[in-house]
């Protein structure tokens, strides 16, 4: 009993020291629970004013992306107005060229200048085309005399030969334009002057004859871009019908006007760059200040965020001393309970047994009865002892299950984060684009003249290879038809030679037969009379023998001067002749089989190009559907699709790839968090194997950035497309191992050899899908690295 009293009195102090510790942490918890009050508030607040400057900075954001598009507009139209101006420029140089030719042009300085063999001159206009009497007129009405005007590749050589011919000296200038006269209600001018070569037909393009002034003027109201003369020396043009006398130059007032207009229209152009870039600098401006701001406010609820969880921390802590100290006074409360009835239970049975004086085998009864009181009193104490265990447990649980909710809070905190991360790499890639076009600006004009001036010389060098193949085409006929000559001229030189030595040989003869003496004649006939001229006296057969003889000495003499002048005869002239033939036969028998084979290849390339389009057209629309499909499946409420970057040209178009989660306003993947947009990959790659299934697949530790409820998504997906075919998937984590029908474990030993542990998974009888059980199959199989 005296025993009992005493541990009664330590239960007591230790009760009362519990007491005091719980009233202890019930206050400090108190105190704790205002402050996270006050915690709870400021966060809110700093939520608040994050959100609103969030949904301020939008607006910036919106102005930004428009002012891009205006800046990229802009610079399209300044890239049309530069080539307005170059055409512009190029026509007013051709019609002041035509109205100095009005002014009066100098053939000496035109052909002069083309023998010089300036860059980019073709020659004089006269030589270059073969000009019927009928339509000097109409060809004087468009550039003045045809034999004083110059014909050049384009505007550059145009001054080039200006400053040849010197500031005191006229010359008259027409540019070969390179363009094909489309068909229009008049005559092309090209058609009817028959030019010899292509730069003279390409600088009357756009020139038609009209049959009358009436129609000219009609024509050039319905094709203003074009020009018609007459027979009688009128030239129209879409606002212009003049005499011959003032054509060239009202044509060239009208190009400066045009030129003028372009200029105008150019300074405008750059005037409104000028402000689209003021604009989007102070756009810049105020959304760099917006940022500052969701900064602090981030960092503001960063700070509130952290004091609320040390403050819940705090709070978890006194709670569970709380609770354990409540627990323990608990506990000593139904201690001392049991051992104070006890107590009065022994004290009562001693009082009975000294006044009742039983037997001492009563006694040892009553103290059994004692000692079983005092063992159920320490069976429950370690019962409650239990229980507290137990709490303690399921309170760690709890501790736990709060810091994973902690966690997630902070996992939010860092997607804010994301989210104004994106926005800096917005406006970044904003500045950039600026950047960009300021430099595209800059460098735009200079790479248009680079890409004019090579297109020049290409120009240049093409009508040089033109114009050295008509040439050698020309001497070529000239030289067969020259061979040809020599062979006529050679067999009718044989043929005169050869009669005329016969005559010869047949005159000689009746001279000898016939021949008498003077004397005898003088005697038959009477005397010679010395007066008398001896040709007079000649037969009339004999004067024309004579002076047929002369006049063929002469024809023989001329002959052989002919034919010392030709030199020797190559007797091998035909053979080569007719080698060169069989030649020329044989390469353009080759040549023509060449461009056969190409326009096979050509429709052979086009069947191809069309069935790669069919194809892929096909595949497009199958991957566009089930990508819709799988994203839904992935991101419930979400929306997602496929769009081509150029649909008008399939060959060479993009895929872009818009995903927008349910619950977002977002299109572009990189603007998605690290998990969203692993998942909009995994859309896309299962769409593809949907729309072209496969016998198996492999993933490489694909669900690496995928959190628990994105992670039981995919792991459906997994599950619809293990009934149709086979998954080999390298992975981390343990729920998508309990997928599996079998799994292998690959490691590396102390000694260098790689070590494969493979087990087949099956289902247990009655279990939901998920549960599985391990039947070891191949415990250990060593495999050298």
């Amino acid at each position: 009993m005296v025993q009992a009293r005493g541990e009664l009195a330590t239960l007591t102090a230790s009760m009362e020291a519990a007491e005091a510790e719980r009233t202890r942490a019930e206050e400090r918890r108190r105190v704790l629970e205002e402050a996270r009050q006050r915690a709870m508030a400021a966060l809110e607040e700093a939520r608040a004013a994050l959100a609103e400057l969030e949904a301020a900075e939008a607006p910036h954001v919106e102005v930004i992306a428009e002012l891009e598009e205006q800046l990229e507009t802009a610079e399209q139209d300044r890239q049309a107005g530069l080539s307005a101006l170059a055409g512009a420029e190029r026509e007013a140089a051709t019609w002041r060229a035509r109205a100095q030719v009005r002014d009066g042009a100098s053939p000496e300085a035109a052909r002069r200048i083309a023998a010089s063999g300036l860059d980019g001159v073709i020659g004089v206009l006269s030589d270059l085309l073969q000009i019927p009497p009928a339509s000097k007129a109409a060809l004087e009405a468009l550039v003045g005399p045809a034999g004083s005007v110059l014909v050049v590749a384009d505007a550059a050589a145009a001054e080039r030969a200006l400053q040849a011919a010197g500031a005191g000296e006229p010359l008259g200038i027409l540019v070969a334009s390179g363009a094909d006269a489309p068909m229009l209600g008049g005559r092309p001018l090209a058609d009817l002057l028959r030019p010899i070569s292509g730069p003279a037909a390409a600088a009357l393009a756009g020139v038609y004859l009209a049959r009358g002034s009436g129609e000219a003027a009609r024509l050039a109201g319905e094709h203003p871009e074009a020009v018609f003369v007459t027979l009688d020396g009128v030239m129209a043009t879409g606002r212009l019908l003049v005499s011959t006398s003032a054509a060239a130059g009202a044509r060239a007032a009208e190009a400066e006007s045009r030129l003028a207009a372009a200029r105008e229209r150019l300074s405008a152009t750059e005037a409104e760059i000028a402000a689209l870039r003021r604009r989007y600098a102070e756009a810049a401006s105020v959304l760099n200040r917006a940022d500052a701001d969701i900064a602090a406010a981030s960092d503001r609820a960063a700070s509130a965020e952290r004091e609320l969880h040390a403050l819940d921390r705090e709070a978890g802590v006194m709670e569970d001393a709380s609770q354990r100290s409540s627990e323990a006074t608990g506990t000593l409360a139904g201690r001392i309970a049991g051992l104070e009835r006890g107590l009065v239970d022994a004290q009562a049975r001693a009082e009975a047994a000294a006044k009742e004086l039983e037997t001492y085998a009563d006694e040892q009864v009553a103290a059994a009865r004692v000692r079983g009181v005092a063992a159920g009193a320490l069976d429950e104490a370690r019962l409650a002892a239990a229980r507290a265990a137990e709490r303690h447990r399921l309170l760690v649980e709890r501790c736990g299950e709060l810091r994973s909710a902690l966690e997630r809070a902070a996992a939010q905190a860092e997607e804010i984060g994301g989210r104004r991360a994106d926005l800096v790499a917005r406006l970044e890639r904003a500045r950039s684009v600026f950047r960009a076009a300021g430099i595209l600006g800059e460098g735009a004009g200079v790479w248009a003249a680079e890409a004019e001036e090579v297109y020049r010389a290409c120009g240049r060098a093409t009508a040089r290879v033109d114009a050295a193949v008509s040439e050698l085409q020309e001497r070529r006929a000239t030289l067969v038809g020259a061979l040809d000559a020599l062979r006529e001229k050679a067999r009718t030189e044989g043929l005169v030679a050869a009669e005329l030595r016969i005559r010869s040989r047949i005159i000689e003869e009746r001279w000898g037969e016939e021949g008498r003496d003077v004397e005898a004649l003088v005697e038959r006939f009477g005397q010679r009379l010395e007066d008398e001229d001896p040709a007079s006296l000649m037969d009339p057969w004999d004067r024309a023998a004579a002076a047929g003889d002369e006049a063929l000495q002469r024809r023989q003499a001329r002959l052989e001067r002919d034919l010392a002048a030709m030199g020797r005869v190559n007797p091998l002239a035909a053979a080569e002749f007719e080698a060169l033939t069989d030649r020329e036969q044989f390469l353009t028998a080759q040549i023509a089989d060449v461009r056969s084979s190409r326009r096979d290849l050509l429709k052979v390339v086009a069947e191809v190009d069309d069935r790669i389009r069919e194809l892929f057209l096909s595949a497009f629309s199958d991957v566009s559907r089930e990508y819709e499909h799988v994203f839904s499946t992935l991101f419930p409420g979400g929306v997602g699709r496929l769009r081509l970057t150029d649909p008008a040209d399939v060959l060479e178009t993009g895929v872009e790839v818009e995903a927008r989660p349910g619950g977002k306003n977002l299109r572009r993947l990189s603007l998605l968090s690290g998990g969203e947009r692993a998942l909009a990959g995994l859309a896309l790659a299962f769409a593809i194997f949907r729309a072209r299934p496969s016998p198996f697949y492999v993933l490489d530790e694909v669900e690496a950035a995928l959190d628990d409820v994105n992670l039981h998504r995919f792991l459906g997906l997994l599950r619809e497309f293990r009934s149709s075919s086979q998954l080999i998937v390298v992975t981390h984590q343990k729920r998508t191992m309990e997928l599996a029908d079998i799994l292998y474990g690959v490691s590396v030993r102390s000694d260098g050899a790689s070590r494969v542990i493979s087990e087949r998974l099956r289902a247990l009888p009655g279990s939901p899908e998920g549960l599985v059980g391990r039947d070891l199959v191949d415990r250990t199989l060593p495999l050298d690295n």
